[in-house]
């Protein structure tokens, strides 16, 4: 048996992983420039919204692979979860919602990256979390999160695991509406930014936003200890001050 490492193909199929969502990014353009709803992916990051909506979505190829990953896991997490209460639509106003998995819970399904789990889920997860119970009406939801490379070392001493944490997230009705406000604040924001063609007034992409996407990376970020707790939507409206 003779085994022979194969780079020209490994390169090959990396291509067509990136050509493909790259593709996918394009049509995403597209239908996104005749569609007069937004969606609540575009109020988690506004600043990253606005350069999206004026240059196009534009993606690097690091970025790309961290998409694999996070389709894979959330296409088979709600096949185990059931496929019947996936990709749930909902809309509010002007904005539009497909909730991950929506039975008599209303989940959101995240993959990371990170070797160890946090106490606390990203806040960005909590943000979009928080958006789908305001449209909803849902006073309870829960943050599932798949960690594929939970306990992996620098000098690869032993293999990862796959390990998932969860995290339920109540809001109380006043919390609700506040958080309907945000995002009717949100929008008026971004509208008025397209308009006036500067991102100024909108808050700051966090760190790791630059590294993923092109667009974001003509805007400054938020400082780390804005994200190492859980996002609250009550203290959002100083941002805007």
């Amino acid at each position: 048996m003779r085994v022979t490492l194969d780079r020209r193909y490994a390169a090959e199929a990396r291509k067509k992983l990136i050509d493909f969502y790259t593709s996918e990014a394009k049509q995403e353009n597209s239908k996104r420039s005749k569609d007069k709803l937004w969606h609540v992916s575009d109020l988690v990051f506004p600043r990253k919204t606005y350069y999206e909506r004026i240059q196009g979505r534009k993606i690097t190829d690091k970025a790309i692979g961290f998409w694999f990953l996070g389709k894979a896991v959330g296409t088979e997490m709600q096949r185990i979860l059931g496929k019947s209460f996936a990709e749930v639509e909902a809309v509010w106003k002007k904005v539009v919602a497909h909730i991950d998995h929506k039975d008599k819970v209303l989940i959101e399904i995240k993959s990371s990256r990170k070797w160890t789990i946090p106490e606390w889920p990203s806040p960005h997860y909590t943000r979009q979390i928080g958006y789908y119970c305001a449209m909803t009406g849902t006073k309870s939801a829960k943050i599932l999160v798949v960690y594929p490379t939970a306990g992996r070392t620098y000098k690869g001493e032993r293999s990862s695991t796959v390990d998932i944490a969860a995290w339920e997230v109540a809001f109380s009705a006043g919390e609700l509406k506040q958080i309907q406000i945000d995002m009717e604040e949100t929008i008026k924001r971004i509208e008025t930014a397209i308009h006036k063609k500067t991102p100024d007034d909108l808050p700051a992409c966090p760190k790791w936003l630059l590294e993923e996407f092109k667009n974001a990376k003509a805007g400054k970020y938020d400082e780390a200890a804005d994200y190492e707790q859980p996002f609250n939507f009550i203290s959002l409206r100083a941002r805007y001050a």
